[in-house]
């Protein structure tokens, strides 16, 4: 991507675009970009299971990492998305 112009226009439909082609394609065509890396270290695992876990456990709310669908609590629907992408071996793609 330049950083040359004011504008900067990514083609998400396209996972060739982004970078390591690193994007779920939706059924209308959309791309995704996965959720559920909650301690950021470039691995969506049982350790960020184990912290979402325990946010829902304690019925968390509020702008957290585990939350990770961004409906402003933490619960059963971000432990599905952080299963689904750890069974997926989802990771990071970094240059």
């Amino acid at each position: 991507v330049s950083l040359l112009s004011d504008e900067i226009v990514i083609d998400f439909t396209d996972p060739g675009s982004v970078f390591g082609a690193n994007l779920f394609l939706a059924a209308d065509g959309s791309g995704l970009i996965y959720s559920g890396d909650v301690n950021q270290d470039g691995l969506i695992d049982t350790a960020d299971m184990t912290e979402a876990e325990n946010d829902a456990f304690s019925f968390s709310t509020g702008y957290l990492p585990t939350d990770v669908n961004g409906d402003g609590i933490t619960d059963t629907a971000d432990m599905t998305l952080i299963d689904n992408n750890a069974a997926a071996f989802v990771n990071a793609a970094l240059p």
